[in-house]
């Protein structure tokens, strides 16, 4: 079941419950989407393993705070929208440690700190990854991206990032499997060398 209230005028402030959702697993909810309300405070940092969540979308919102290293307790979450908020800080490291994982959006916040440059599980599922817009700064790990088969959206302009976006990824925009294409491929071209990519 999902719990969808998107493009309303709620304010206030998500409540603590939301991040185990224990009084309602009985219907079993496997979507909390609130995108483009006016939902302000932070996101709480209360999320456990009961959590049965598998997607939760509170984009366009004005919600503040660094992101709670709890979210990675969630075992089933898939979907993490988080984009054109107030959020500041960096990517907690229990991020990276989230095998569920396929599609992170922090877009159009104020988070910043570099990109672990090691293997990590999140880089091994993720399918959509979204950055652009923030205060990232240093390498991109781009070789962690390279022998995936699965990403169709990487965003990484107006941030701080550098590197070189390498030919193993630029292929991936013409495979002629639609579910291994990667469709979306957008850097900063001043800071990131790259030759297929859309630049900004």
């Amino acid at each position: 079941s999902w719990l969808e209230a998107e493009e309303n005028k709620f304010s206030g402030t998500l409540p603590e419950e939301i991040t185990s959702l224990e009084s309602l697993c009985k219907i079993m909810f496997s979507q909390v989407s609130l995108v483009n309300n006016s939902l302000s405070g932070a996101i709480p940092n209360t999320w456990t393993n009961s959590n049965l969540l598998e997607r939760f979308l509170v984009s366009g919102n004005k919600l503040t705070g660094i992101l709670p290293h709890t979210v990675a307790d969630a075992p089933s979450l898939r979907k993490l929208h988080l984009a054109h908020n107030f959020l500041s800080g960096t990517i907690p490291l229990s991020y990276y440690q989230m095998q569920s994982l396929q599609e992170l959006y922090l877009d159009s916040n104020s988070l910043g700190g570099s990109l672990s440059q090691f293997y990590e599980p999140l880089y091994v599922g993720i399918q959509e990854f979204a950055i652009n817009n923030n205060i990232f700064e240093g390498r991109f790990p781009v070789e962690q991206f390279e022998n995936t088969e699965i990403l169709n959206v990487l965003t990484l302009q107006d941030n701080e990032l550098t590197g070189t976006i390498t030919d193993a990824i630029c292929k991936r925009l013409n495979v002629s499997n639609p579910n291994a294409r990667l469709k979306e491929l957008s850097v900063d071209c001043d800071m990131i060398k790259c030759t297929c990519c859309t630049c900004y």
